[in-house]
């Protein structure tokens, strides 16, 4: 599989057939996004000059498995990171981290 960042969506391509097999979004545009090691989650956020979104979407069925609004803007989001087990996100606001995701 392929990622990338395409006009704010997320484009995910068959690596083999070169064919998109799904693509992925939020409301207000994605700003980035990681992926976790196995390649089922995609975990983005993106937001507006008011609040920040981060949002974990399952590859396979295109389909929302949490979504938080956060306090920053998303102007201010200065990193997304994913351990490296894909069991922990946040997102950090300069030294202030924003929002964790915990897969449970």
């Amino acid at each position: 599989r392929i990622f990338a960042l395409v006009d704010r969506t997320i484009f995910i391509w068959d690596g083999a057939t070169g064919e998109v097999i799904t693509h992925l979004g939020m409301d207000c545009g994605v700003i980035d996004f990681a992926i976790d090691p196995d390649g089922c989650r995609v975990f983005m956020f993106g937001g507006t000059d008011e609040i920040s979104s981060d949002v974990v979407w399952d590859v396979e069925s295109s389909t929302v498995l949490h979504s938080l609004r956060g306090r920053a803007p998303a102007r201010h989001i200065s990193s997304l990171v994913v351990s490296a087990a894909g069991d922990v996100v946040a997102t950090c606001v300069q030294f202030e981290l924003t929002s964790v995701y915990v897969r449970g």
